[in-house]
């Protein structure tokens, strides 16, 4: 593993970027497949990278799912595409854990689309 990491590290910020990609395809053709659910921070066998205050926009596609990106900076940016039922209930979750009062977090432009 050592010489892997070794071989990343004098790779340009692009070349790392295409690994990261290529490995996470592999990743996700491989058994068992990442768990349902999400672990805890302090499960030693599974490694987990918290990322503080994320940068995230988010747009409706044609066909009503949200495309949601989330900018990690280790992983890079992530895409999500959230059908109806999920992004209800990620909606419903944030009204019920957040100020009412404060504008949304999420919305980046005063207008109320995200960007």
């Amino acid at each position: 593993m050592k010489s892997i990491l070794d071989t990343a590290r004098r790779l340009s910020t692009s070349e790392l970027e295409t690994l990261i990609a290529d490995l996470a395809e592999i990743r996700a053709e491989k058994t068992p497949e990442v768990m349902r659910r999400p672990p805890q921070l302090t499960d030693e066998d599974i490694r987990v990278i918290p990322q503080d205050d994320p940068t995230i926009c988010a747009r409706m596609l044609r066909d009503g799912r949200i495309r949601l990106w989330m900018r990690h900076s280790g992983l890079g940016w992530l895409v999500f595409h959230l059908n109806r039922d999920t992004s209800v209930t990620l909606r419903d979750f944030f009204i019920a854990n957040t100020d009412h009062d404060a504008r949304p977090a999420l919305l980046g432009k005063q207008d109320g689309n995200m960007h």
